[in-house]
């Protein structure tokens, strides 16, 4: 028994579970206990250790603090495809000086621009670095950077797609939020096989450059 708590109390400080899920526990006979979450506050071991539950709150709005710290700049109003809240990293996680990938024979990824995209245009970045390997120093790269980042105690950042780049300007550069630079920053959509957008803080216009310039980096992540 103490080893199932051990999984659960590993379970819950792991990962963000939502007030509508239940916690479903199988016991070594196959039987089965379903809690939900909204009623667990916390597991305690039968030595008196006791460890909280993390959960997140109910319901978020734009410029609060999210579960890893940062700070909330998207609600697409419901739970579809695992997510509903865009959480930007704070000021303290942004990357400088990164390049996307300076190499010109990088092809392209059929990559998105538009929101909720960011994950999946950093996996298929992650997926072709993986597969042939960085040209520059890891370091540098501005997906990997994210795709890296461990945060508040979360590990699941992304590069932000065109569009959700342009939404923490607009929802929290513009109204003194997010601690920005007045700088230009990546997104993780392709132009074309060399350049990629990113976005003038200062002005909030966007462009095209190619892959291989030091621009800022913040990370986002879904939940």
């Amino acid at each position: 028994m103490k080893r199932i708590l051990l999984l659960i109390c590993i379970l819950l400080t792991s990962f963000v579970l939502l007030p509508s899920q239940n916690l479903i526990i199988t016991k070594i006979d196959g039987s089965t206990i379903e809690i939900p979450i909204s009623d667990i506050e916390s597991m305690t071991y039968s030595d008196g250790l006791v460890i909280p539950a993390k959960k997140v709150k109910d319901s978020y709005s734009i410029g609060d603090t999210g579960p890893a710290g940062g700070i909330i700049f998207y609600d697409k109003g419901s739970y579809s495809e695992g997510w509903r809240y865009l959480e930007a990293a704070p000021a303290s996680a942004e990357g400088k000086d990164k390049i996307m990938e300076g190499d010109f024979d990088f092809f392209f990824l059929n990559t998105t621009e538009g929101i909720g995209g960011g994950r999946s245009n950093t996996l298929k970045i992650m997926e072709r670095q993986k597969k042939e390997g960085p040209k520059q120093d890891k370091a540098l790269l501005a997906a990997t950077y994210c795709s890296e980042l461990v945060q508040g105690g979360y590990d699941d950042w992304s590069l932000p797609s065109r569009d959700e780049l342009n939404l923490m300007y607009q929802n929290l550069h513009t109204k003194g939020l997010g601690g920005f630079s007045d700088s230009y920053y990546w997104a993780s959509s392709e132009y074309d096989g060399i350049n990629v957008w990113y976005q003038n803080f200062e002005k909030g216009t966007q462009y095209v450059l190619s892959r291989d310039w030091d621009l800022y980096v913040r990370p986002i992540r879904y939940f």
